[in-house]
């Protein structure tokens, strides 16, 4: 009798679906419109990140960034951890993913500001450089992407009566 009630509560168990942590919340943890949105955010995200990494690429090899001083080498790390990073959003599509590339965003961001405005590592770039346009505009949409891949993915799933539609006594 006893092994027949541990069976029922094992299998009970199994059924019962858990919420996940929140950095390793997904598509898989909200439904419908969210979740194609959410999926389509993490694609975005990941093939912005190659994209970024081509664009990095392109300046380092065929433009002569590889040839300054201490640049080059950080457009190598680039190139290589963007690749990385858009390899592991598109196919983990968690928010710990989604978190970690739009660091790694913020971070270029950063960098190509900081570039521009003061000078970085004794480079100074310039917003009339080849590609710094597009380049920008491409990590600014990565953040985008990330970012709302993110937000959908945390967003509470109601699956009971939503709170606007109860109705409360007007004061008088």
């Amino acid at each position: 009798m006893m092994e027949n009630l541990n069976i029922r509560l094992s299998r009970s168990r199994r059924t019962r679906k858990v919420p996940s942590p929140i950095l390793s919340r997904g598509p898989h943890d909200v439904t419908g419109l969210a979740r194609v949105l959410s999926l389509t955010a993490y694609y975005a995200g990941a093939a912005l990140l190659l994209w970024s990494s081509y664009l990095h690429y392109h300046l380092w090899h065929d433009l002569g960034y590889h040839a300054i001083p201490h640049i080059g080498d950080l457009f190598v790390a680039q190139i290589v951890a963007d690749v990385f990073i858009a390899v592991v959003v598109a196919t983990l599509r968690q928010v710990w993913t989604a978190l970690l590339g739009a660091g790694a965003t913020i971070l270029t961001i950063v960098g190509f500001l900081l570039a521009v405005t003061h000078g970085i590592l004794g480079f100074r770039e310039s917003w009339t450089a080849p590609d710094a346009q597009l380049d920008f505009f491409v990590e600014v949409a990565t953040l985008v992407a990330l970012t709302l891949a993110t937000v959908v993915s945390v967003r509470p799933t109601n699956t009971g009566p939503r709170s606007s539609t109860h109705t409360r006594p007007l004061p008088r």
